[in-house]
């Protein structure tokens, strides 16, 4: 269900959201994530060179560096989701999310 959100001082409805806290925090899980998948990806590395090891020393150096890249990006992407999902609900609970283009004044969603 969409709202229409008008601003509250001079009631126009061009309004834009900020998202500053969901920016912040899917960056820092980004990070976070890239760096806790680190451990993912050297037990990523050695599944794959255990399991591409009967098809030779290529297949091994083959699937240790698919096993490492697949473990940091999944890492990534889970730090990256959870970041902003908290950085979402502090925006919407938390901040002065809105902005208005017409005044310039900043609001929290009254609703929330």
């Amino acid at each position: 269900m969409n709202r229409h959100i008008t601003c509250p001082t001079c009631g126009s409805s061009n309004i834009t959201q900020r998202n500053w806290a969901k920016k912040l925090f899917g960056a820092i899980g980004t990070a976070a994530g890239a760096t806790g998948g680190f451990v993912g990806t050297i037990r990523g590395a050695q599944l794959g060179i255990t399991m591409a090891a009967p098809t030779g020393p290529i297949g091994a150096t083959a699937g240790g560096i698919a096993g490492a890249v697949l473990g940091g990006i999944a890492g990534s992407a889970l730090g990256c989701e959870l970041g902003s999902a908290v950085g979402k609900k502090i925006d919407q609970h938390m901040l002065d999310n809105w902005v208005c283009e017409s005044c310039g004044n900043s609001f929290a969603d009254s609703a929330n």
